[in-house]
């Protein structure tokens, strides 16, 4: 309970937060800072009572900053177990005193629109949220000095009530927000928007892939409020990697560098809060071996494994780093070690499948009988991967496809690139998608002018992923080179 007691002992601007990540798009729209007017204007003015109809608790419930009003579904594509799985691993993986969001985003995914009507569980939903408020009183109750914890109360108590209302149960509807008018009647505080914040960023990490400006925006004002919380500076460095790797390619470019000097401040940050929080060493570690800093990376992800190596993160990083040094052995036993643990996770399954590739390359270049066991290996795990996401794991589709590629399989590559192009929701993994099968109609179908097309739609989904910058360079080469003849 430290941290939140010592952050709000120094409080920094809210422009001096915004000053720190100025190289970085904060939120869409000329960089102006996100604004969230449920939560900044919120204010419980409404007439209660037991003969209020259903459709007067609809137009009260939309007032409530809540994830049921924050369109998290909109660009999501990930199967729900999957997000499942994400939720469980952070619950045993987090180390700061609160768990709050994760319980929160654990609930609401068993009545997410993502699932089919008759599959949603209120009941299971309603217990997650009841943990999660029983979280937010110990919180509430360590933070004397402050209000902020009574936020993500505020967000739980909509939650709950929009589960009652989904539900027909207009009793408990009535009881619920009775609760709320009755905590925030008026106005809510500066720390209690900060906590507000921070939640809703975390929420976002979950969802909406597109929109990591907002996520940012939300931590800075969060973070703004209290600079030393453990979780917010983590999941917002976990926000800016997400971003560099859309952004950027690697080997990252100048651009980014600015990106992952900020990113590697936070986990330091976030180090020297807690010593022990293992994801933030292995991304550490991680962001050094992507700067050459191999001595450095190596110390921070052996400590990561030391403090948890079946944590799915530490061991997808940890076995990055070993395959990225050639020691596919060790790369392979962290993997496998993760896998007792979470026998379906995608993450997991989808590493594995990516090492056996890279052995074989490796050993291909050596060997002029190349043997095709490792490529089989990496079809089985990328078939279990996206079987487990239910089809929803367009970068397995994809690296299956080059798998098959290497065993010749032209036919079944094909397949697979349209598949992934037909299935995708999320513009970026579109845009890699076009790009790759544009390569792919260009260097083994010898089909220049379906290749251009499908260069140009890479770029089409968003001229800020990195396989769109590189589509637009192919065009511009293969333009001149035509233009020569």
């Amino acid at each position: 309970m430290a941290n939140i007691k010592m952050a709000t002992k120094e409080k920094i601007s809210l422009g001096q937060a915004i000053k720190m990540d100025k190289n970085i798009s904060q939120a869409k729209g000329n960089n102006q800072i996100h604004r969230d007017a449920l939560i900044e204007d919120f204010s419980f003015q409404h007439e209660l009572g037991g003969n209020v109809s259903a459709t007067p608790y609809e137009t009260i419930l939309k007032t409530l900053p809540c994830y049921f009003n924050w369109d998290l579904e909109e660009s999501c594509d990930e199967d729900v177990q999957v997000l499942v799985q994400c939720a469980h691993e952070n619950l045993v993986s987090n180390t700061e005193m609160t768990l709050v969001p994760h319980k929160t985003m654990l609930g609401y995914l068993y009545v997410t629109q993502l699932r089919r009507m008759e599959d949603r569980e209120p009941s299971t939903a309603l217990s997650w949220f009841d943990q999660a408020l029983s979280d937010n009183q110990l919180d509430t109750d360590r933070c004397s000095d402050n209000d902020g914890p009574r936020g993500d109360t505020l967000i739980l108590l909509s939650n709950i009530a929009w589960v009652y209302f989904t539900s027909g149960r207009l009793d408990m509807v009535d009881k619920t927000l009775q609760k709320i008018k009755q905590k925030f009647a008026n106005r809510i505080s500066e720390s209690q928007k900060a906590f507000m914040y921070g939640h809703k960023g975390i929420c976002f990490a979950y969802f909406l892939k597109t929109t990591f400006e907002i996520n940012i925006a939300c931590f800075n004002r969060a973070l703004s409020v209290f600079p030393c919380h453990t979780d917010w500076l983590f999941w917002s460095a976990f926000t800016l990697c997400f971003q560099k790797d859309r952004c950027y390619e690697k080997p990252f470019e100048t651009d980014a560098k600015s990106v992952l000097h900020r990113e590697e401040i936070l986990y330091k940050h976030v180090l020297e809060n807690d010593n022990n929080h293992c994801f933030a060493k292995a991304m550490l570690g991680n962001l050094f071996h992507n700067k050459g800093q191999y001595d450095n990376a190596n110390s921070l992800i052996s400590d990561a494994l030391k403090l948890n190596r079946t944590l799915p993160i530490v061991a997808e990083f940890a076995s990055i780093f070993y395959a990225a040094l050639k020691n596919f052995k060790l790369s392979i036993k962290v993997l496998e070690q993760a896998l007792e643990a979470w026998p379906n996770n995608t993450y997991l399954l989808r590493q594995i499948a990516y090492t056996y590739k890279e052995i074989y390359l490796l050993e291909s270049a050596h060997d002029q009988e190349q043997n095709s066991n490792h490529l089989e290996m990496a079809i089985r795990y990328y078939d279990k991967a996206i079987k487990v996401a239910n089809g929803h794991l367009p970068e397995a589709i994809i690296n299956k496809a080059k798998v098959c590629k290497l065993m010749g399989n032209m036919v079944e590559a094909h397949r697979l690139y349209l598949l992934a192009i037909n299935t995708n929701r999320d513009p970026y993994w579109k845009s890699v998608t076009y790009f790759e099968f544009g390569e792919f109609c260009e260097q083994h179908l010898e089909e220049h002018s379906d290749a251009l097309k499908y260069y140009q739609l890479a770029i089409d989904q968003g001229t800020q992923y990195w396989c769109a910058k590189r589509a637009a360079h192919v065009i511009s080469h293969l333009t001149l080179e035509k233009s020569t003849e």
